[in-house]
């Protein structure tokens, strides 16, 4: 058909998929005001935690120490057909996007992926 699909909130609303902001780490890493409660992000816990243990997989998979979750978000959206649109504002955001090119999820990790996506869903989560 020649149609290319474009995911435009590709990390989700505030980048609450990214996996940046958890619940146990609400600030982002960053010394702030955590900017979500934890209201917000413990409903989000299995796909945060699933982004985790996939990204600690595939560093060691690939021998990579710098593949991260947002990585991983953006890998994943990939795996679903879609091309992330994501803004490149801040040098870690560049990085994530960049350092895509070079690797891809395993079937099992897009699995383990999709798996925490359905908990998040089934616990009725809305962006």
């Amino acid at each position: 058909m020649g149609l290319q699909v474009f995911a435009s909130n590709a990390l989700g609303r505030d980048e609450l998929a990214s996996g940046r902001y958890t619940a146990a780490n609400p600030t982002g890493g960053e010394v702030a005001v955590p900017r979500f409660t934890l209201a917000q992000l413990l409903p989000l816990r299995p796909l945060h935690e699933a982004m985790g243990d996939v990204a600690r997989r595939a560093r060691q998979r690939c021998e990579r120490a710098d593949i991260d979750t947002t990585q991983v978000a953006l890998q994943w959206v990939m795996s679903k057909g879609a091309s992330p649109l994501c803004d490149v504002i801040t040098d870690s955001n560049a990085r994530a996007a960049t350092s895509c090119s070079d690797w891809s999820l395993t079937d099992a990790e897009v699995s383990l992926l999709d798996a925490a996506s359905t908990a998040v869903d089934k616990a009725k989560f809305r962006w």
